[in-house]
C-alpha cells in the first residue's frame, strides 16, 4: 500500500508510473486510488538531502500538476511529473551525484541551511547534514534507472514526485 510506502517526516517520494494506469493530464482534478496508480517501488529521499542539490534540480525541465503547466525544477511543496525531456536531464544529474558522493567516506556530513539558534535569536550555524553514503548513492542510481525507464518508454511512463 502507498502508506506503507511513505516514510513520515520531511521525506520526497519518487515513483515510476505507467501513463496507461494514470494519465496526469487527463485526470487533473479526479480523486487518486494511490495504491493503483503506485504499484512499484517508491524512492524516498529526505528533503535536506535534496536541499544540498537544489540548484542543479532547478535545470530539469517538468510538469506542475498545481498549475497545469510546464515548468522547471522539482515543486518541494507539492508534487512534480518528470516526463522524458526531463528525465534526459535529470538521468544526468542523478548519475553525476550518484557518482560524486560514491568518492566520499561512509557517512558524509554536508552542510546544510543556517540556522539561529532558539536561545539566542543573534547566534546561528549552518546545519551539519549527516548522509549514509551508500543508502543515498543507491537512492540516486535508482531515480537513474527510473530516469532511463521513462526515457526508453516513449512517453508510456513518467516519473511522480512528491514534495513534503
Amino acid at each position: 500500500m502507498f502508506e506503507e510506502k511513505k516514510k513520515n517526516g520531511l521525506h520526497h517520494n519518487f515513483f515510476l508510473v505507467e501513463s496507461e494506469k494514470f494519465s496526469y493530464e487527463k485526470n487533473k482534478n479526479e480523486i487518486i486510488d494511490l495504491d493503483e496508480v503506485f504499484s512499484g517501488v517508491c524512492v524516498n529521499i529526505h528533503d535536506d538531502y535534496l536541499h544540498y542539490l537544489s540548484d542543479t534540480l532547478l535545470w530539469i525541465p517538468i510538469y506542475k500538476r498545481a498549475t497545469f503547466g510546464e515548468s522547471h525544477g522539482l515543486n518541494l511543496y507539492s508534487d512534480t511529473i518528470i516526463t522524458k525531456d526531463g528525465a534526459l536531464i535529470a538521468k544526468e544529474i542523478f548519475k553525476n551525484w550518484a557518482s560524486l558522493f560514491s568518492c566520499g567516506t561512509e557517512k558524509i556530513v554536508l552542510t546544510g541551511n543556517y540556522c539561529f539558534d532558539q536561545e539566542d535569536s543573534k547566534q546561528g550555524h549552518s546545519q551539519k547534514i549527516t548522509v549514509n553514503r551508500d543508502k543515498f548513492v543507491g537512492q540516486l542510481k535508482t531515480l537513474v534507472f527510473y530516469c532511463n525507464e521513462v526515457i526508453l518508454s516513449e512517453n508510456r511512463k513518467y516519473i511522480w514526485h512528491f514534495g513534503i
